[in-house]
């Protein structure tokens, strides 16, 4: 029965196979301006190994298959029934899975699956695991694109749109697409997602009850009649130590509680540790006029924005950004000498959106200056057809 299971199950995966195969024979290279924007997300990632972007009519979802070499697969009707922003958050939530190398992981996974198919909590692990690997490219797609809102209407473009993807590939699709728009979002985000406090619990458990069972095999007899273990002599140091650990950090954490923060949990201490959040950090960001919570915190240093590009987006007249404007020209290169040529060439009053056009198309003030001795009184729009169609 075991043997008839593994071979049901690699079958199975076999096929899979067979169909990612038959997806990456059957595709098209893709455009130069999706290649440029690839290539962008690619360095914002800090990805180095080399990534093929292709365009498929058979898969209706974004996927990435390989992991040596791999290939992130994007549907025409993604390309043509989504805003170039989403797509663009859609790629970056395809790289995130090569840089995780999340097609290896995932192959290892099919293995545990098929040799432990008759396995309960083998099955139960493995879906935890897919919903928060989804989860984590999904914060990442969302660093690199820089807009969590337009990352949410992507998603949802994708639930329209879903249609099946091969078995062995990373989708866009994967796990519960309303769990992972509602997570984003703010929204029961509690009960959507398994903490890493539980998880490890229940491992924990599942481990110890596998040594258990090896215990009882070996026979519970014979380890009955070892000696207990020894309690160690100086048990009052060994007790009062983690405490003075404990306490040895506590000058980060007593700033952090004097900034304002002080019913935070372990989770998002960690994070603005691991990210070198202060208060003095804190304090700059609240000068500045934002007041941030503790993920917008890790948003802003992540994308290494400080007092002084919000300052030097100020001095180039962009007024009352909000914290997702500021991460989004950060995200795409904006900065003040940029954003002044392109003033001085007759585009004073830019907004936010027209300067991310611009950078997201690859738009320089050379590629302007070319234009406006070709075209006269030629606009931003003009400007960002022209270069998506290669006119020049």
């Amino acid at each position: 029965m075991w043997f008839f299971g593994v071979a049901t199950l690699s079958i199975r995966s076999l096929g899979g196979w067979i169909v990612a195969e038959r997806y990456i024979r059957q595709t098209l290279p893709a455009e130069d301006i999706w290649k440029r924007r690839f290539v962008i997300l690619e360095q914002r990632l800090g990805i180095l190994q080399p990534v093929r972007l292709a365009v498929t009519a058979r898969a209706q979802v974004p996927a990435v298959v390989g992991w040596l070499r791999p290939i992130v697969l994007m549907p025409a009707s993604v390309l043509i029934g989504l805003t170039p922003e989403q797509v663009e958050a859609l790629l970056a939530h395809e790289l995130a899975h090569v840089r995780r190398h999340d097609f290896l992981v995932n192959l290892l996974q099919t293995a545990a699956e098929t040799l432990f198919f008759y396995h309960p909590a083998v099955w139960w692990l493995n879906r935890v695991i897919r919903n928060e690997r989804e989860n984590c490219c999904d914060d990442l797609a969302v660093q690199a694109c820089g807009n969590v809102l337009t990352y949410a209407r992507a998603l949802a473009e994708v639930e329209r749109l879903l249609g099946p993807a091969p078995s062995l590939a990373m989708a866009a699709g994967g796990g519960s697409l309303l769990a992972r728009i509602q997570r984003l979002l703010g929204k029961n985000a509690g009960t959507q997602s398994v903490s890493s406090t539980s998880f490890l619990l229940v491992l924990t458990i599942a481990v110890f009850a596998m040594f258990l069972m090896n215990i009882a095999g070996a026979g519970l007899a014979q380890h009955s009649q070892l000696p207990a273990p020894q309690r160690p002599a100086d048990s009052t140091v060994t007790a009062t130590t983690p405490v003075k650990e404990q306490t040895s950090s506590g000058s980060w954490l007593d700033e952090i509680e004097a900034a304002g923060f002080r019913n935070l949990d372990i989770d998002e201490l960690i994070r603005l540790k691991t990210h070198r959040i202060d208060a003095d950090y804190i304090r700059q960001t609240r000068a500045a006029g934002y007041n941030l919570s503790p993920d917008d915190l890790v948003r802003f240093r992540s994308h290494g924005i400080d007092e002084e590009f919000i300052q030097e987006m100020k001095g180039v007249g962009l007024e009352g950004l909000s914290a997702d404007d500021l991460i989004r020209l950060r995200s795409h290169g904006a900065n003040g000498v940029w954003i002044k040529e392109v003033q001085s060439l007759g585009f004073p009053q830019m907004s936010v959106d027209e300067v991310i056009r611009l950078r997201s198309h690859g738009i320089d003030p050379d590629y302007i200056r070319e234009a406006q001795k070709r075209f006269k009184a030629i606009t931003l729009e003009q400007l960002i057809v022209l270069r998506s169609h290669g006119i020049l």
